[in-house]
Protein backbone atom coordinates (compact mmCIF):
# COMPACT_ATOMS: atom_id res chain seq x y z
CA UNK A 1 0.00 0.00 0.00
CA UNK A 2 1.00 3.59 -0.42
CA UNK A 3 2.31 5.19 2.80
CA UNK A 4 0.01 7.47 4.76
CA UNK A 5 0.56 11.20 4.41
CA UNK A 6 -0.51 13.25 7.41
CA UNK A 7 -2.52 16.17 6.07
CA UNK A 8 -3.89 17.53 9.31
CA UNK A 9 -2.88 17.33 12.96
CA UNK A 10 -4.21 18.38 16.33
CA UNK A 11 -0.73 19.27 17.53
CA UNK A 12 2.58 20.00 15.82
CA UNK A 13 5.54 21.15 17.90
CA UNK A 14 9.30 21.10 17.59
CA UNK A 15 10.99 19.14 20.35
CA UNK A 16 14.67 19.51 21.17
CA UNK A 17 16.89 16.43 21.52
CA UNK A 18 20.26 17.43 22.93
CA UNK A 19 23.61 15.75 22.37
CA UNK A 20 24.20 12.57 24.38
CA UNK A 21 27.19 14.21 26.09
CA UNK A 22 26.56 17.54 27.79
CA UNK A 23 30.19 18.67 27.36
CA UNK A 24 31.16 18.65 23.67
CA UNK A 25 33.44 21.68 23.42
CA UNK A 26 36.44 19.68 22.18
CA UNK A 27 34.63 16.47 21.27
CA UNK A 28 35.70 14.74 18.07
CA UNK A 29 32.45 12.78 17.75
CA UNK A 30 29.00 14.08 18.75
CA UNK A 31 25.95 11.83 18.96
CA UNK A 32 22.31 12.86 19.24
CA UNK A 33 19.57 10.32 19.99
CA UNK A 34 15.85 10.76 19.42
CA UNK A 35 14.63 9.07 22.58
CA UNK A 36 10.85 9.49 22.25
CA UNK A 37 9.87 6.41 20.25
CA UNK A 38 6.17 6.66 21.03
CA UNK A 39 5.65 9.95 19.18
CA UNK A 40 4.99 10.50 15.50
CA UNK A 41 7.98 12.38 14.07
CA UNK A 42 9.00 13.72 10.67
CA UNK A 43 12.74 14.02 10.02
CA UNK A 44 12.05 16.00 6.86
CA UNK A 45 10.89 18.95 8.98
CA UNK A 46 13.72 18.66 11.51
CA UNK A 47 16.71 20.95 12.08
CA UNK A 48 20.20 20.57 13.48
CA UNK A 49 21.25 23.39 15.79
CA UNK A 50 25.00 24.00 15.99
CA UNK A 51 26.66 26.64 18.16
CA UNK A 52 30.33 27.22 17.35
CA UNK A 53 33.05 29.49 18.66
CA UNK A 54 36.39 30.12 16.99
CA UNK A 55 39.36 30.40 19.40
CA UNK A 56 43.15 30.26 19.21
CA UNK A 57 44.51 26.73 19.15
CA UNK A 58 47.52 27.42 21.39
CA UNK A 59 45.78 28.77 24.49
CA UNK A 60 42.07 28.76 23.45
CA UNK A 61 41.79 32.52 23.97
CA UNK A 62 39.66 34.85 21.88
CA UNK A 63 40.67 36.43 18.58
CA UNK A 64 40.55 40.15 17.99
CA UNK A 65 37.68 41.43 15.87
CA UNK A 66 40.14 42.38 13.11
CA UNK A 67 41.89 38.99 12.88
CA UNK A 68 41.32 37.56 9.41
CA UNK A 69 40.10 34.10 10.28
CA UNK A 70 36.72 32.38 9.94
CA UNK A 71 35.05 29.10 9.02
CA UNK A 72 35.00 27.71 5.52
CA UNK A 73 31.67 28.01 3.79
CA UNK A 74 28.67 26.41 5.50
CA UNK A 75 28.82 25.46 9.17
CA UNK A 76 28.69 21.80 8.12
CA UNK A 77 32.30 22.20 6.97
CA UNK A 78 33.16 21.50 10.62
CA UNK A 79 32.27 17.81 10.13
CA UNK A 80 34.02 15.20 8.00
CA UNK A 81 31.45 12.43 8.44
CA UNK A 82 27.72 12.42 9.22
CA UNK A 83 25.90 9.17 10.01
CA UNK A 84 22.16 8.57 10.39
CA UNK A 85 20.95 5.39 12.08
CA UNK A 86 17.42 4.03 12.37
CA UNK A 87 16.88 1.05 14.65
CA UNK A 88 20.68 0.91 15.10
CA UNK A 89 21.10 0.33 11.36
CA UNK A 90 23.10 2.80 9.27
CA UNK A 91 20.73 4.15 6.63
CA UNK A 92 23.06 6.89 5.40
CA UNK A 93 26.71 7.80 5.88
CA UNK A 94 28.01 11.03 4.32
CA UNK A 95 31.78 10.83 3.85
CA UNK A 96 33.89 13.98 3.49
CA UNK A 97 30.82 15.90 4.62
CA UNK A 98 32.69 19.22 4.67
CA UNK A 99 33.28 18.94 0.92
CA UNK A 100 29.76 17.66 0.28
CA UNK A 101 28.31 20.68 2.13
CA UNK A 102 30.33 23.11 0.01
CA UNK A 103 29.42 21.47 -3.30
CA UNK A 104 25.74 21.02 -2.44
CA UNK A 105 25.55 24.67 -1.41
CA UNK A 106 26.90 25.75 -4.80
CA UNK A 107 24.53 23.40 -6.62
CA UNK A 108 21.32 24.02 -4.68
CA UNK A 109 21.41 27.63 -3.48
CA UNK A 110 20.26 30.24 -5.96
CA UNK A 111 21.95 33.63 -5.83
CA UNK A 112 19.07 35.30 -4.01
CA UNK A 113 18.95 32.51 -1.40
CA UNK A 114 22.75 32.47 -1.03
CA UNK A 115 22.67 36.16 -0.16
CA UNK A 116 20.45 35.40 2.84
CA UNK A 117 21.57 31.88 3.87
CA UNK A 118 23.08 33.12 7.10
CA UNK A 119 21.21 30.47 9.11
CA UNK A 120 23.76 27.91 7.85
CA UNK A 121 26.66 30.43 7.74
CA UNK A 122 26.83 30.20 3.96
CA UNK A 123 28.10 33.20 2.03
CA UNK A 124 29.34 32.56 -1.48
CA UNK A 125 33.07 33.02 -1.92
CA UNK A 126 34.10 35.49 -4.62
CA UNK A 127 37.18 36.49 -6.58
CA UNK A 128 36.69 39.72 -8.51
CA UNK A 129 34.03 42.04 -7.18
CA UNK A 130 33.33 45.03 -9.43
CA UNK A 131 32.28 47.32 -6.61
CA UNK A 132 35.64 47.13 -4.82
CA UNK A 133 38.65 49.18 -5.82
CA UNK A 134 42.14 49.74 -4.57
CA UNK A 135 44.82 52.24 -5.48
CA UNK A 136 47.72 51.37 -7.74
CA UNK A 137 50.90 50.90 -5.80
CA UNK A 138 49.07 49.06 -3.01
CA UNK A 139 49.72 45.59 -4.36
CA UNK A 140 52.74 44.59 -2.31
CA UNK A 141 52.63 41.67 0.10
CA UNK A 142 51.89 43.93 3.06
CA UNK A 143 48.46 44.87 1.73
CA UNK A 144 45.67 43.08 3.58
CA UNK A 145 44.49 40.10 1.59
CA UNK A 146 40.83 41.05 1.86
CA UNK A 147 41.12 44.83 1.90
CA UNK A 148 38.45 46.54 -0.16
CA UNK A 149 38.99 50.05 1.16
CA UNK A 150 40.03 52.97 -1.02
CA UNK A 151 43.56 54.16 -0.36
CA UNK A 152 45.07 57.60 -0.99
CA UNK A 153 43.80 61.10 -0.39
CA UNK A 154 40.27 62.12 -1.24
CA UNK A 155 41.39 64.63 -3.88
CA UNK A 156 43.55 62.08 -5.67
CA UNK A 157 40.69 59.62 -5.70
CA UNK A 158 38.19 62.13 -7.05
CA UNK A 159 40.42 63.76 -9.65
CA UNK A 160 42.39 60.87 -11.05
CA UNK A 161 40.42 57.74 -11.83
CA UNK A 162 43.59 56.10 -13.14
CA UNK A 163 44.60 55.49 -9.52
CA UNK A 164 42.01 52.74 -9.18
CA UNK A 165 41.86 49.10 -10.15
CA UNK A 166 39.79 46.16 -9.04
CA UNK A 167 41.04 44.20 -6.04
CA UNK A 168 41.24 40.70 -7.49
CA UNK A 169 41.80 39.16 -4.06
CA UNK A 170 38.68 40.49 -2.36
CA UNK A 171 36.48 37.67 -1.06
CA UNK A 172 33.05 38.98 -0.14
CA UNK A 173 31.97 35.65 1.38
CA UNK A 174 34.97 35.52 3.70
CA UNK A 175 34.33 39.08 4.87
CA UNK A 176 30.67 38.30 5.69
CA UNK A 177 31.56 35.18 7.66
CA UNK A 178 34.45 36.89 9.44
CA UNK A 179 32.12 39.66 10.62
CA UNK A 180 29.88 37.03 12.21
CA UNK A 181 32.54 34.78 13.76
CA UNK A 182 35.03 37.59 14.56
CA UNK A 183 36.16 38.34 18.12
CA UNK A 184 35.38 34.68 18.95
CA UNK A 185 31.64 35.30 18.94
CA UNK A 186 29.36 32.34 19.64
CA UNK A 187 27.46 31.71 16.41
CA UNK A 188 24.20 29.74 16.27
CA UNK A 189 23.33 27.95 13.03
CA UNK A 190 20.24 25.99 12.06
CA UNK A 191 20.65 23.44 9.29
CA UNK A 192 17.67 21.49 7.89
CA UNK A 193 18.26 17.76 8.30
CA UNK A 194 17.24 17.35 4.67
CA UNK A 195 20.30 19.43 3.70
CA UNK A 196 22.56 16.97 5.53
CA UNK A 197 20.95 13.59 4.92
CA UNK A 198 19.16 12.70 1.71
CA UNK A 199 17.12 10.17 3.71
CA UNK A 200 15.45 13.15 5.40
CA UNK A 201 14.35 14.55 2.04
CA UNK A 202 11.52 11.99 2.12
CA UNK A 203 8.59 13.87 3.66
CA UNK A 204 7.07 11.08 5.74
CA UNK A 205 6.18 10.45 9.37
CA UNK A 206 7.52 7.54 11.41
CA UNK A 207 6.87 6.13 14.86
CA UNK A 208 8.41 3.50 17.12
CA UNK A 209 11.88 3.82 15.63
CA UNK A 210 15.12 4.56 17.46
CA UNK A 211 16.85 7.36 15.52
CA UNK A 212 20.39 8.56 16.17
CA UNK A 213 22.70 11.02 14.44
CA UNK A 214 26.49 11.01 14.63
CA UNK A 215 28.84 13.82 13.58
CA UNK A 216 32.62 13.46 13.33
CA UNK A 217 34.68 16.63 13.45
CA UNK A 218 37.01 17.36 10.54
CA UNK A 219 40.62 18.56 10.97
CA UNK A 220 40.95 22.30 11.57
CA UNK A 221 42.77 22.69 8.25
CA UNK A 222 39.61 21.48 6.51
CA UNK A 223 37.17 23.95 8.08
CA UNK A 224 39.18 27.06 8.99
CA UNK A 225 40.42 29.66 6.50
CA UNK A 226 42.75 32.46 7.62
CA UNK A 227 45.51 34.85 6.68
CA UNK A 228 49.01 33.45 7.12
CA UNK A 229 49.92 35.88 9.90
CA UNK A 230 46.96 34.89 12.10
CA UNK A 231 47.46 32.26 14.81
CA UNK A 232 46.08 28.78 14.15
CA UNK A 233 42.50 28.33 15.22
CA UNK A 234 40.25 25.78 16.89
CA UNK A 235 36.46 25.41 16.74
CA UNK A 236 34.69 24.90 20.05
CA UNK A 237 31.34 23.11 19.73
CA UNK A 238 29.36 25.07 22.28
CA UNK A 239 26.11 23.20 21.72
CA UNK A 240 24.51 20.70 19.34
CA UNK A 241 20.93 19.53 19.34
CA UNK A 242 18.27 18.29 16.97
CA UNK A 243 14.83 19.91 16.67
CA UNK A 244 12.25 17.45 15.34
CA UNK A 245 8.49 17.92 15.10
CA UNK A 246 6.36 15.77 17.38
CA UNK A 247 2.98 15.30 15.75
CA UNK A 248 -0.34 14.44 17.35
CA UNK A 249 -2.69 13.40 14.54
CA UNK A 250 -6.45 13.78 14.58
CA UNK A 251 -8.21 10.75 16.12
CA UNK A 252 -9.57 9.41 12.84
CA UNK A 253 -6.17 9.68 11.19
CA UNK A 254 -4.41 8.10 14.18
CA UNK A 255 -6.78 5.12 14.10
CA UNK A 256 -5.97 4.50 10.44
CA UNK A 257 -2.25 4.83 11.17
CA UNK A 258 -2.37 2.38 14.07
CA UNK A 259 -4.37 -0.10 12.00
CA UNK A 260 -1.81 0.10 9.20
CA UNK A 261 1.13 -0.24 11.58
CA UNK A 262 -0.50 -3.17 13.30
CA UNK A 263 -0.89 -4.97 9.99
CA UNK A 264 2.83 -4.68 9.29
CA UNK A 265 2.79 -2.02 6.57
CA UNK A 266 6.12 -1.54 4.75
CA UNK A 267 7.09 1.92 3.56
CA UNK A 268 9.81 2.21 0.92
CA UNK A 269 12.24 5.12 1.03
CA UNK A 270 13.95 6.23 -2.17
CA UNK A 271 16.64 8.90 -2.00
CA UNK A 272 19.98 9.87 -3.49
CA UNK A 273 23.16 9.74 -1.44
CA UNK A 274 26.03 12.21 -1.59
CA UNK A 275 29.68 11.48 -0.84
CA UNK A 276 32.99 13.10 -1.68
CA UNK A 277 36.31 11.34 -2.21
CA UNK A 278 39.83 12.73 -1.89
Amino acid sequence: KEPFHLLTANEYELVEFQSDDSEIKNAQVVRISVKDQSAYINLNKGYLEVQVKLVKNADQTAYAATDQITLCNNVMSVFSRCILRVQNQVVESVEQAHIVAAVKSLLHYSNDYADTASNVLYYKDTGVRNATLECLGGEDENVRLLNNALQGSGDDILLNSALFKENLQYNAGFVQRQRITGASNIVSCYVPLSHIFAFCQVDRIMVGNQVSLEFTKSPASEHIIKAAAVADGLVHLQRMSCWIPRILPKPEVEMSLKAALGSGIVSKYKYNTFNAYV
